[in-house]
């Protein structure tokens, strides 16, 4: 066997799927409700994280814009007097 037949055959091994057809990879062979549990999970929580980033990020611009805004006031009312 040359190195050609040898690597066909390993390769052949690695991409046989495990799973039958698509329903069977829904079922998880009897574990479906826990796998999907924490993949519903996780990405509540990736989804939570962003939305909370966006949040917070929002959060500060104001906060900068309001402080920016009120230094400039503070900068315009020295100046009259």
């Amino acid at each position: 066997m040359g190195a050609a037949a040898a690597f066909a055959s390993r390769w052949r091994v690695i991409m046989t799927p495990y799973f039958a057809n698509f329903a069977d990879f829904i079922a998880m062979g009897g574990h479906a409700f826990y796998v999907w549990l924490c993949y519903g999970f996780v990405f509540l929580a990736v989804v939570g994280m962003i939305v909370y980033a966006k949040a917070e990020r929002n959060m500060v611009l104001k906060k900068l814009k309001k402080r920016q805004s009120n230094k400039r006031l503070t900068n315009k009312q020295r100046r009259t007097n």
